[in-house]
């Protein structure tokens, strides 16, 4: 639970940084669909080779528990175009996807 909630802590908090950053250069969308491929897939490396080592995350499992996080930053996104302080969009992104992620996460590794 430990592993899991610093990996959860340490990505909310760099991961905006990384968006406003890359949102400098191109599109907001783009710069989601950027920072999620990258932090993702370290965040499965991470899940799998650290966090659960018990044989919790596949692949599979893994992509359940991301695409409709992805899914829903990426409406909330699109729909925030709209606002010019991309510094807003960030924060707001980390609150929704870090609370579905937690959430969903949770239900997605639970013992079955």
């Amino acid at each position: 639970m430990f592993k899991y909630s610093l990996i959860g802590t340490f990505y909310s908090l760099i991961s905006p940084l990384i968006f406003i950053i890359l949102s400098n250069y191109i599109s907001r969308i783009n710069s989601l669909i950027i920072l999620y491929s990258l932090g993702y897939s370290l965040k499965y490396y991470l899940y799998k080779n650290w966090v659960f080592k018990n044989g919790k995350v596949n692949l599979k499992r893994f992509l359940i528990h991301l695409v409709p996080v992805f899914m829903i930053s990426l409406i909330f996104t699109h729909y925030t175009s709209s606002i010019n302080k991309v510094e807003y969009v960030a924060i707001a992104l980390v609150f929704l996807s870090g609370l579905s992620g937690y959430v969903w996460g949770k239900i997605v590794y639970k013992e079955f």
